[in-house]
């Protein structure tokens, strides 16, 4: 797990901080530095998280799968085709993802705070 530090947070009136992306980037930091978009196939792959990284979007051509270990031993969330969802990713270096019934594409974008 990595130690994240985000510079200049902003608070609420209640002062809870609040995440606000300054940015998006659509390349993990892995050592091949893969960008959006990826096929997604059988095989399960990483996608590294920039260090300023809050938040990752995901959305695929078909069916995918993506979990915060290699083998999905912990699960892993299921995201319907053609759908944008987002995951909170402050404490994660990697996830994983795959294809759920048949190859497809996936976007992603990471929120830089």
């Amino acid at each position: 797990m990595s130690i994240k530090s985000f510079g200049g947070l902003k608070s609420c009136k209640n002062q809870k901080v609040v995440h606000t992306g300054s940015a998006f980037v659509t390349q993990e930091t892995g050592a091949g530095g893969l960008t959006s978009p990826q096929v997604s196939g059988v095989v399960i792959r990483p996608l590294s998280i920039p260090a300023q990284a809050a938040e990752v979007y995901v959305m695929a051509t078909e069916d995918l799968r993506i979990g915060i270990d290699i083998a999905f031993v912990r699960g892993y969330a299921k995201i319907p085709k053609n759908q944008w969802h987002g995951f909170g990713v402050t404490d994660m270096d990697t996830i994983y993802y795959s294809r759920d019934t048949i190859d497809g594409t996936l976007y992603f974008y990471f929120v830089i705070v």
